[in-house]
């Protein structure tokens, strides 16, 4: 029977190795791995291949997608621009008119708390100006989270339908396997049971030959056996 592979992930592995009394020795391995120029991710593949649980199960690495090949293409996620960063700033004045200037954000927060704070009539006409352009922006970052939500349960779904999958494959190899067992029991069986039969079969032939053999003997006419003693009887 094929032994189960759980998949591990990056905490689960660093805290097995505490267990283990390993972490040093993996640590030292990861540097080594990484100063190859191997990429974080195909070096932690490397080292849970390389420390194997000490109880005799078997695990691998937990599989994550590589964001860079699914279209990514900044380091980190880039600022708002200036219309956004205005924004931003205006709906925190907005929500924030009785702070000090000192808690301002940013410096264009801190200028327009200022206005709402002296010239409140003038920063409302602002925002009434700018209150549109606010509601679109957060229209489209609502549907922009619900595609992304959408995008991540349908990859899940199909995660979950490929894990399924494989267990299938799984049980299906393990039930062939078992069944081929059962029938080559079944087959040892039937031959050991036809070997006896046929054992028996030359066993009762034997003993009917011992029978007629026997049996023809004990037949053999009283001259004969008188015939097989005479010369005896002669010599006396």
């Amino acid at each position: 029977m094929n032994q189960r592979v759980t998949r591990e992930n990056r905490s689960a592995f660093w805290d097995r190795m505490r267990q283990e009394g390993r972490c040093e020795q993996a640590a030292s391995a990861y540097a080594d791995l990484l100063s190859t120029g191997m990429l974080k991710r195909q070096a932690q593949a490397t080292l849970v291949a390389r420390f194997q649980p000490l109880d005799g199960s078997r695990t691998r690495a937990w599989d994550t997608p590589d964001s860079w090949a699914c279209g990514r293409t900044d380091w980190k996620k880039p600022g708002p621009d200036i219309q956004e960063q205005y924004e931003q700033d205006l709906m925190w004045v907005y929500r924030n008119r009785d702070k000090p200037l000192e808690q301002a954000p940013s410096q264009g927060a801190r200028m327009l708390l200022e206005t709402a704070q002296k010239k409140p009539e003038r920063f409302l006409c602002m925002y009434q100006k700018t209150l549109p352009a606010i509601t679109d922006r957060q229209q489209n970052l609502l549907m922009d989270r619900r595609r992304s939500v959408a995008s991540r349960r349908a990859a899940r779904q199909a995660a979950i339908e490929l894990e399924k999958e494989r267990k299938n494959k799984e049980e299906r190899k393990l039930r062939r396997a078992e069944e081929a067992r059962q029938a080559q029991i079944k087959r040892q069986e039937q031959e050991r049971l036809e070997a006896e039969r046929q054992e028996q079969v030359r066993q009762e032939a034997a003993r009917k030959e011992q029978e007629r053999l026997e049996h023809e003997q004990n037949r053999k006419p009283a001259k004969q056996r008188l015939v097989s003693v005479a010369p005896d009887r002669e010599v006396f």
